[in-house]
């Protein structure tokens, strides 16, 4: 009897994990994009912040001007 709760534990477990991984890979058109521009935030960020330092206006606000335009 022990066994038998064994092996069907660990198909559950199979399944369960099969389950998850196929909707990370479904989920990956969403969440890629959003990782790519977080991680091009981050990379740029202290460039802007030194830009900003030196008096220069932050790029969103540039680009506000440009759509009023």
């Amino acid at each position: 009897m022990k066994q038998e709760h064994k092996a069907s534990e660990f198909f559950i477990i199979m399944a369960a994990i099969v389950i998850v991984m196929a909707g990370v890979k479904s989920a990956t058109v969403i969440i890629e994009p959003i990782l790519l521009s977080l991680f091009i935030t981050i990379i740029f960020a202290p460039f802007f912040s030194w830009l900003n330092k030196r008096g220069l206006p932050s790029v969103s606000n540039e680009l506000r001007k440009c759509g009023k335009i």
